[in-house]
């Protein structure tokens, strides 16, 4: 028979354990992001208050805490001390950059609108995105602009893809913000970008053309800033 002495003792650990377990959380700390605004980011203070035991599980078994938002690709939880927490966001790439009007929007290969919220994103990382502007945002093109993108990645040294709609229905790309490639509306595209590819071959000089026009699927024209086309 144990003792009530014993008993007290086993209590008093139990409780203190208890009480320990269940402090609540006084610290959390968002790593920077790019896409996500203020309000978004102050989400995550929610957890401020709440058991810091409780905080362990639930953001382990909860989606509200897995997957907060469409720009997140991972998230990392971590815990320094019993009551503080180190959040960790690794969004996903911008692939497209929409610019209209006063909005930008970065938008994900997936179709995934990464700064729903934020009128423009913070600093971006991605050498490889495509800005396309005065277009509005329409996930349905995506193909069309992906197509693009993966064929004149194959020329580094054109620069920079950037891709304007100049009328309805009326697409010009720019490389390297320079050379104009009028490419009309985004259907035939592989026989567009096969004959430009073809021509790209035996042309390399593009700082002597003043705009390649791929709008007749049969033929390449190409107006030279010397006058020669």
């Amino acid at each position: 028979m144990i003792p009530w002495q014993k008993w007290l003792i086993y209590i008093s650990i139990a409780g203190g354990l208890s009480v320990w377990a269940w402090l609540p959380l006084t610290t959390v700390s968002v790593g920077p992001t790019a896409f996500l605004d203020d309000t978004e980011r102050l989400y995550f203070q929610r957890l401020v208050g709440q058991s810091a035991l409780w905080t362990r599980i639930s953001t382990r078994a909860f989606d509200r805490w897995k997957n907060p938002h469409p720009s997140v690709h991972l998230i990392a939880y971590t815990f320094p001390t019993w009551r503080t927490c180190t959040i960790t966001l690794q969004e996903k790439s911008p692939d497209f950059l929409f610019i209209q009007d006063d909005r930008t929007t970065a938008m994900h290969r997936d179709g995934s609108i990464l700064n729903p919220r934020l009128p423009a994103p913070h600093q971006l990382n991605n050498p490889d995105m495509m800005i396309i502007r005065g277009m509005p945002v329409a996930p349905h093109q995506l193909n069309a602009l992906a197509i693009i993108k993966h064929r004149l990645s194959g020329y580094p040294n054109l620069g920079s893809l950037h891709i304007e709609a100049s009328f309805q229905n009326d697409y010009i790309i720019y490389l390297n913000d320079a050379l104009p490639i009028k490419l009309g509306p985004l259907t035939h595209l592989d026989k567009k970008l096969d004959a430009l590819e073809s021509f790209l071959k035996h042309n390399s000089a593009t700082h002597t053309m003043h705009y390649i026009d791929l709008r007749y699927t049969d033929r390449v024209i190409v107006n030279y800033t010397h006058g020669r086309s």
